[in-house]
Formats: C-alpha cells, sequence, structure tokens
C-alpha cells in the first residue's frame, strides 16, 4: 500500500492545519494556527502513518474495522 505524500510536510499533527508557511525551513515545522513545533521529518512521518491506517480502516472487509 503507498500514501500520497501531498502536504504531509504540511499538516499540522495537533490541529490538522495546512499550509506551506508551516514549513519555514527544510528541517521545521511551526503550525501557524496552534503554534505545534517539531522537526519536520516527526510531522511528515506521522502524517504518513496516520493517512496509512486510514487507507487501510477504509478499504478493510473485516467486521468492525471501518
Amino acid at each position: 500500500m503507498s500514501v500520497d505524500p501531498a502536504n504531509t510536510s504540511r499538516r499540522c499533527i495537533r490541529c490538522g492545519h495546512i499550509e506551506k508557511k508551516n514549513r519555514p525551513h527544510q528541517d521545521r515545522f511551526c503550525c501557524l494556527d496552534c503554534g505545534f513545533v517539531e522537526h519536520a521529518d516527526i510531522v511528515g512521518s506521522h502524517n504518513i502513518a496516520y493517512r496509512a491506517a486510514e487507507d487501510y480502516r477504509a478499504q478493510s472487509t473485516v467486521p468492525g474495522v471501518a
């Protein structure tokens, strides 16, 4: 399964706000909405994992998973 990487480094893992300016530097993430700060790679990896889990639940045929 693959995950669309669009905006994974721009979406806040705390509040969900997506904005290009949330990523002021290559390695820094700072949400302009809630102020959450973290390394950009950490934020991106959390968002990719979240999307993978959401995609799995949406495609699952196991009762009670979706």
